[in-house]
């Protein structure tokens, strides 16, 4: 008996504790973004190696609600066979004219810092003794922006090392179960645990596509890409300024959805203009 009641205690003591305790509120995003991976190489790490990695980035990326993940080829074959790339400049991103017509809201660029094997050293302790052991390391610095405003999200870095026993010969053609391959996966995994909740949170960004009577706004997305009736957009001046998003107009709301474009109706301020940029509002 005395141990049923001690049980009762134990219940309505942690029911007490956990309504006092904060609720992580997690985003779980539904109108649908586009990020582009633009991972570039180290001084001492080859193009090809470089683009095997962020194939395992962009693959595991796309597992994340509500986004479409693109690679640097395809949308340069968007953009008729030549884009010119984003640039960073002072803690934000600035992109050329062909890349903003392509219609991206999130932008993750980094660099393959590193990607090596180590090999035992002849003479170690370990070959003395008959064991051979092969070290990969790969180091990973990635920074996240909305494209749209060029505006720093988030900045993080990841080093994995994956190690083998024993003389190995690759002869697998799949980069993924390679040491190196290995490795570079790991410093993944790493960096989206530290970026799924900055994505996630990430809002839908565009321009305004046309403003018709009493302010109501042409918005170039639709239900295909998640918009419904209700979704709150805010509404800002365009910016000069690399980074920063410009003076807000107000808001406005979606009326209407087609398949790629919405009506949208004000809710607040006023004097909307074609390519204003609209951030959609998190719930």
């Amino acid at each position: 008996m005395k141990k049923t009641i001690k049980s009762l205690l134990i219940v309505i003591i942690l029911s007490a504790l956990a309504g006092c305790l904060p609720k992580s509120e997690v985003v779980i995003p539904t109108v649908r973004r586009t990020l582009v991976v633009d991972l570039r190489p180290g001084r001492e790490v080859e193009e090809e190696t470089t683009q095997r990695v962020a194939q395992l980035l962009r693959a595991g990326l796309a597992n994340l609600p509500a986004l479409e993940v693109r690679a640097i080829s395809e949308l340069t074959t968007e953009a008729g066979g030549t884009l010119r790339l984003a640039e960073e400049v002072n803690s934000s991103l600035v992109t050329p004219p062909e890349l903003d017509s392509l219609d991206t809201q999130i932008y993750l660029i980094g660099t393959l810092d590193n990607l090596s094997i180590e090999p035992s050293e002849s003479g170690s302790p370990d070959e003395r003794l008959g064991f051979h052991r092969d070290l990969a390391t790969a180091n990973i610095s990635l920074r996240l922006y909305l494209s749209t405003t060029g505006e720093l999200l988030a900045t993080i870095s990841a080093t994995h090392e994956e190690f083998r026993v024993g003389e190995v010969i690759e002869t697998t053609t799949e980069f993924s179960e390679t040491l190196v391959g290995c490795a570079a996966a790991g410093a993944i995994v790493k960096l989206l645990n530290k970026l799924t909740d900055t994505i996630n949170a990430s809002p839908w960004s565009g321009f305004v596509s046309e403003v018709t009577a009493a302010d109501r706004l042409l918005l170039p997305l639709g239900y295909e890409q998640g918009a419904q009736t209700g979704d709150v957009f805010i509404i800002y001046s365009p910016s000069e300024i690399p980074g920063e998003r410009g003076t807000r107009r107000g808001s406005v709301v979606v009326e209407t959805t087609a398949p790629a474009e919405s009506y949208a109706l004000p809710l607040s301020g006023g004097s909307f203009t074609t390519g204003d940029l609209a951030l959609q509002q998190q719930p």
